[in-house]
């Protein structure tokens, strides 16, 4: 079994049993607590306050010092189940509830620890968790929900996702320490305190083989009987079935759109992409949204040249990666088009050219009881966001549509607000993005 993980992961899954079992955490105790209380509070097992009296040497269960230190092992806190639902859902999508047989899977359907959801031909679906962090599934893929829960004591959370076939994408939110947050294949653990990274199980990436491509942030690669290899920004790996591990292998840079001011008005959609020598293969993946939580159309093109059967007249974006000839993919662009069918072609020359953005609502962002989650969006022609365009603070929800926007590279941004401690409010940070607008 190959492990991909932070450094301070809990490695290979009978490693991580084994780390569980002994692993302590901290408590500082309280004025009138008692190891009963503590127990029943915290510990899936009220009973095991003897555990916690013999670890700690407690002479008195009762009267515990202030202030003083307990240990108590990570294995007998009592977990709560955390919050998913699918915030977009384009073609076949399905899953379990549980052990029970499989059914559509609708727009904002909640998910949960247990649950399978898979996608067919064509089909995709993003699941949001409520940090804000989301895993995007694309065709022929079937993923398990193997851990969704956050301990009660101190809010450590553990999520684990199966990947059986296919390929997933997610971005994490940055995690504390002991939090855990992996996807597995059969052959691979990919684990990150928080990053974006896509992980593919067979197909593209050969038959038993997985890849992981690192966007943003890094990733240990580590084998059964190897040291870890650390797999930098913009680096991707591949491992065989029996779990060796390839050298990391830059990312090809992204390539670029021939005429991306074309309105597409044939009855086949065409993007004729500038030919990369490096490259064996294209893909070319086509959303409603600047930040593709809403795929709903995907091709690999042999040659640079991708070709889409008919779609519904409207605005859209296109991303664009080059896949070298060790199966990785490389670095993306992604630029707006407008789709007009031949039958609305004459229509669509007048109509308002919309570019819609998405982000995910971020439930710990510390909003405050009772309060709706804000959210800062910028959008600036530079990277660094100086000198925007637009800065629309307080926005309540997690969707804005502009229009008419001119050519030219846009790079833009969605913060969330985070309730004062001192008095002061401040925004988490946020990834930038880019898109082009065609002459």
């Amino acid at each position: 079994m190959l492990t991909f993980v932070a450094a301070v992961s809990t490695g290979f899954p009978a490693q991580a049993q084994n780390d569980r079992a002994t692993t302590t955490v901290d408590y500082t105790v309280r004025v009138n607590d008692t190891l009963y209380d503590l127990a029943s509070y915290y510990l899936t097992d009220p009973g095991c306050w003897t555990v916690l009296k013999k670890l700690n040497r407690v002479a008195d269960p009762k009267h515990l010092q202030p202030n003083s230190t307990l240990r108590i092992p990570l294995a007998l806190l009592k977990q709560s189940l955390l919050a998913a639902r699918a915030i977009a859902v384009s073609g076949s999508v399905e899953r379990t509830l549980g052990q029970g047989p499989f059914l559509p899977l609708n727009f904002d359907a909640a998910l949960t620890e247990g649950d399978h959801v898979r996608t067919g031909p064509n089909s995709f679906a993003t699941i949001q968790l409520s940090d804000g962090s989301h895993v995007t599934l694309h065709a022929n893929t079937t993923i398990l929900i193997k851990h969704l829960r956050a301990t009660v004591l101190n809010g450590i959370v553990d999520r684990q996702f199966e990947l059986n076939q296919g390929e997933v994408e997610t971005k994490v939110t940055p995690l504390k320490p002991q939090d855990r947050y992996n996807i597995i294949s059969p052959s691979v653990i990919a684990g990150v305190r928080g990053t974006e990274f896509r992980v593919v199980y067979g197909d593209g990436a050969g038959a038993g083989n997985t890849a992981v491509e690192v966007l943003e942030g890094k990733v240990a690669a580590q084998g059964p009987n190897a040291p870890p290899v650390l797999v930098p920004q913009q680096f991707g790996v591949i491992s065989d079935s029996a779990g060796n591990v390839g050298a990391p292998i830059q990312m090809l840079p992204a390539p670029s759109l021939a005429e991306p001011g074309q309105v597409q008005k044939g009855l086949q959609i065409v993007f004729e992409i500038a030919a990369m020598p490096e490259a064996r293969a294209y893909r070319a993946t086509i959303a409603t949204d600047a930040g593709f939580l809403h795929i709903v159309n995907e091709i690999r093109a042999e040659s640079p040249r991708a070709l889409f059967d008919d779609m519904p007249s409207g605005s859209y974006f296109v991303r664009l990666s080059a896949i070298d000839r060790n199966g990785i993919e490389g670095l993306s662009q992604i630029y707006s088009f407008r789709r007009a069918r031949p039958s609305e072609a004459s229509a669509a020359a007048t109509r308002t050219a919309n570019f819609e953005f998405r982000w995910t609502e971020d439930a710990h962002a510390g909003a405050g009881a009772g309060a709706q989650q804000t959210y800062r969006f910028v959008l600036a022609t530079n990277s660094q966001l100086h000198d925007p365009m637009l800065d629309q603070t307080a926005l309540a929800g997690t969707r804005l549509v502009l229009s008419d926007l001119k050519p030219g590279k846009y790079f833009w941004s969605v913060a969330a607000a985070v309730s004062p401690n001192n008095g002061e409010s401040h925004e988490k940070p946020a990834s930038i993005r880019s898109f082009t607008v065609g002459q």
